[in-house]
């Protein structure tokens, strides 16, 4: 099976890559994988894959990145919240139109292949919106509070249209806080929600800029990969008409994620961690209602399971 990832030298990019030179999807092998990415950091060293380095809104740079004629896309390349909402432009053209320009090389290829390409597209919670109501299910109506959100969900209505006219076989994926991303990782201002984890882990003080009761949603970087390619292989007979899911994860408070902290690596976290509530960040990351997603997880997506899951699969 031949597969594309945009944004490969993400956060969640780089862990897919790994685990597909390992893995396989529906049963089939990885035999070509070809990464797109502005900049590469330690690349997998595996002759079954390809670097393309680049801007993924570059026509000349996409049509290099398909010539493979990928049967999976993971398309995970994105400018981030936090830097969408201060750069307007900069988020647009990599958010929005490098997915329209994506869609449309999809809508007009003439490859030798006549499969239809799936394409695995990560979209955000950023589309909800402030405010939030009580509770999260899969009926709420996505009304985005920013311009990533935005972006985001422009893309899941085409990749559904797209795929309703046969085009492209596409699944959009809104991922919650993925566990734990790295340190110098710029651009996520929820990223306090990672380094709670990292720091109290390493023995490190934390001050956690939201209240011990507030709470968030949840998902390791593990899980996040096993959700992904799960995404990949649902059959088309799996889909609904929006083709998108929000995926399943834990809603926990700073105080339950510390307790969890503390089964893990022992009770003198505790003493680490101070609070010091910003009431910007928390009122849109740490205020988060519960989350209710039957109907992905009738088709089989999943969440860590229990918070000791979490922290451990977090750090690996």
């Amino acid at each position: 099976m031949k597969v594309l990832i945009t944004g490969a030298n993400g956060f969640v990019g780089q862990r897919l890559a790994q685990r597909l030179l390992k893995q396989s999807i529906n049963g089939r092998s990885v035999s070509s994988l070809t990464l797109l990415s502005r900049r590469f950091e330690n690349p997998p060293a595996d002759a079954r894959v390809r670097l393309i380095k680049g801007d993924m809104a570059d026509a000349v740079l996409l049509q290099s990145a398909l010539a493979d004629e990928p049967e999976v896309i993971f398309h995970l390349a994105c400018v981030p919240g936090g830097v969408s909402e201060a750069n307007f432009e900069l988020g647009k053209h990599i958010n929005q139109d490098g997915t329209v320009g994506l869609l449309e090389m999809l809508r007009t290829r003439q490859w030798q292949a006549q499969y239809v390409p799936r394409l695995v597209f990560t979209s955000s919670i950023a589309v909800y919106g402030q405010p939030l109501p009580d509770y999260i299910d899969e009926n709420l109506r996505a009304c985005p509070g920013l311009s990533y959100g935005a972006q985001k969900l422009v893309g899941e209505i085409l990749i559904a249209d797209y795929s309703r006219r046969g085009w492209l076989d596409g699944r959009s994926i809104r991922l919650p806080g993925i566990m734990s991303r790295p340190p110098d990782d710029a651009g996520h201002a929820s990223r306090f929600l990672s380094d709670i984890i990292r720091n109290l882990a390493e023995g490190k003080p934390f001050v956690c800029p939201a209240s011990p009761q507030s709470r968030s949603w949840f998902l390791s970087h593990p899980a996040c990969i096993d959700n992904l390619i799960h995404a990949a292989e649902l059959p088309a007979a799996a889909m609904n008409a929006s083709r998108q899911w929000q995926l399943p994860a834990q809603h926990i408070s700073m105080q339950a994620l510390v307790t969890g902290i503390a089964q893990v690596h022992g009770e003198q976290v505790r003493n680490l961690i101070t609070y010091q509530p910003d009431p910007v960040i928390q009122g849109i990351y740490a205020s988060y209602p519960p989350l209710l997603t039957p109907q992905a997880e009738a088709v089989g997506f999943k969440h860590d399971g229990d918070i000791p899951t979490l922290v451990r699969r977090a750090l690996e």
